[in-house]
């Protein structure tokens, strides 16, 4: 979706910003940062993606998309990790 979709829909259902952003304890420019995706807090998304009844993905499909890290296998003689070539 893109930002104003987003304020659109809060708006129709009286839900503002200002609101979003005392439910959940931060300010009012966290909260326009997270839907004008300039960062990044899922506790926030997920909040403004339950007041409009919808998926994170579904508002914001490329910024919250768990990548899951490659395990590193930990050497116990030297209590290190190995190296991983090409990181």
């Amino acid at each position: 979706m893109k930002p104003i979709d987003i304020i659109y829909q809060l708006k129709l259902r009286g839900i503002s910003q200002s609101q979003l952003a005392r439910d959940i304890g931060v300010t009012s420019g966290v909260v326009s940062n997270v839907i004008n995706g300039k960062i990044t807090a899922h506790a926030v998304a997920q909040h403004i993606a339950k007041m409009l009844e919808k998926e994170i993905k579904d508002i914001w499909p490329d910024q919250y998309v768990f990548v899951p890290r490659k395990l590193r296998r930990y050497d116990k003689k030297t209590k290190s990790q190995p190296k991983q070539e090409g990181l």
